[in-house]
């Protein structure tokens, strides 16, 4: 069929892929968003654009999880105030890079560096909302600026002069949620600013408030930014305390689910430990209380959605929660706390089944954890995804926004439109950039790789167990050559 105006092509692709979103959307029950003028979904909060080499594929995982391990330290929200007979230490790091407030030297400009917790980076904070707060670090030095006006530079002296008394307000900031700004007393039109970025670390000024990336603070309480040394978990808890010793694993005998979604998850837990450590664990349905031996969920209506608390002991482990993402994610944070060779496809031999004592109250800084996997330039199959699923909930992330279609290849099967994966999937060949020369390398990429409905459906129902909502994306108008190929 030929066509005389682009006009006419552009509206033609246009009410076909409507038609092929309305299909996907009845077929899969999956979220969408049409805006008026195009069909485009969200992007995801972190995007990763695989390219077609296989080795990608290989460390898919492990990019994810580093991804998920320099996202910096939580936020703790509004800082505990110090007096005299309770005093609390802080980190206080910009979000925009987690470099720490930095006072070495009495009288010197602050600076900020890399959080490792020593005396030049503790503050506490004194005072009130209505006169304003003094920080002091454990050297004795009190922050303060010559004057409340704009591009004044922040020192810390042992005797303070100038103006010593700030705010702290939450940041306007959206990009930074949860967020602080701290603010001269006389003058909270501007807040302390890393000055030129984390790259650059010129000290820090006063500019003007909410709206520099480069304000937002968060304040990470000592004690949780030193328990950070002794347990791992990604992302790291909103609050953790870790007690004294460990807690034996194999002293236990059950583990006791809250609900049917997650007697899937507990019948799996119990599988992998038998597998792994030899330590068998009967799958129940939680009683009211916790018995001795016992892993048992629990309900604490008091908690948010996603929201938990974990504590371990020498006989039980308790994980409550008000919903099922709670008790899902809950029982993530224990398979992060259990030895490594957890996850191992056999059984380990000379590992202490331990884990440490801790009392844990987590819940999400943000409401969108998502991830991005582009399957129109790189496939991958079915199971390859439900392995990146896995991955994903285990670090607590709820969104997974998969790029199906592009340029490269179209990836989803509509019945009503075949020629779009007998033909659209398939490239003759792929562009490269290796050693940076721009080439294209001659090979055939995309036959029979795409998605059946029934394959969607499967994986979106995964997700679903999995406290995943996924997120399709396809393109228009632009980034459709696959489908205009294929009609």
């Amino acid at each position: 069929m030929e066509y005389r105006n682009s006009q006419r092509i552009l509206s033609f692709i246009f009410n076909k892929v409507k038609r092929f979103f309305r299909k996907i959307r009845l077929s899969l029950q999956i979220w969408y968003n049409v805006q008026k003028d195009s069909i485009h979904t969200t992007l995801a909060n972190a995007t990763i654009l695989l390219t077609n080499y296989k080795p990608m594929k290989k460390s898919i995982l492990f990019l994810l999880g580093l991804f998920m391990g320099i996202t910096g330290v939580l936020a703790q929200g509004f800082p505990t105030i110090s007096t005299d007979e309770n005093t609390k230490w802080y980190l206080i790091q910009f979000m925009n890079g987690g470099n720490a407030l930095t006072a070495e030297t009495s009288g010197a400009q602050i600076t900020t560096s890399a959080a490792i917790g020593s005396e030049a980076q503790l503050w506490k904070i004194t005072g009130d909302a209505s006169n304003g707060y003094t920080f002091t670090n454990k050297k004795g030095y009190t922050l303060y600026v010559n004057s409340a006006a704009k591009n004044q530079m922040v020192h810390a002296n042992a005797t303070a002069s100038g103006v010593n008394k700030f705010f702290i307000n939450a940041t306007g900031n959206s990009s930074y949620s949860g967020g602080y700004e701290i603010q001269p007393k006389g003058n909270t039109g501007i807040s302390m600013n890393l000055w030129g970025g984390p790259n650059e670390n010129r000290g820090v000024g006063l500019w003007d408030a909410n709206n520099d990336q480069n304000n937002p603070v968060q304040f990470v309480e000592a004690v949780a930014f030193e328990n950070m040394g002794k347990v791992s978990i990604i992302p790291q808890p909103l609050e953790m305390t870790v007690g004294e010793g460990t807690v034996d694993l194999t002293k236990f005998t059950a583990i006791a689910y809250k609900g049917e979604q997650m007697k899937e998850h507990a019948e799996a837990f119990a599988t992998q430990l038998s597998t792994s450590a030899g330590i068998n664990l009967e799958v129940r349905e939680a009683g009211e209380a916790a018995a001795d031996g016992e892993i048992w969920f629990g309900t604490d209506a008091t908690q948010p959605a996603e929201g938990y608390t974990l504590t371990t002991s020498e006989k039980q482990i308790v994980i409550k929660a008000s919903e099922f993402g709670g008790h899902l994610y809950g029982l993530q944070t224990l398979m992060q706390l259990l030895p490594r060779e957890y996850f191992a496809s056999e059984r380990k031999e000379n590992v202490e089944w331990t884990i440490p004592a801790v009392e844990i109250n987590d819940q999400p800084l943000l409401g969108h954890r998502g991830y991005m996997l582009d399957i129109a330039r790189h496939f991958f199959n079915k199971d390859e995804v439900k392995k990146v699923l896995d991955i994903m909930v285990l670090y607590k992330m709820n969104r997974f926004h998969w790029h199906l279609t592009d340029d490269q290849g179209w990836r989803v099967e509509i019945p009503e439109y075949p020629k779009l994966t007998e033909v659209g999937a398939i490239r003759k060949a792929s562009f490269s950039n290796a050693d940076g020369q721009n080439f294209y390398d001659d090979t055939e990429y995309g036959r029979g790789m795409y998605y059946t409905l029934d394959d969607l459906k499967e994986i979106v129902d995964y997700a679903k167990a999995r406290n995943i909502e996924i997120i399709p994306e396809i393109d228009l108008p632009g980034h459709m050559v696959a489908a205009v190929a294929s009609y």
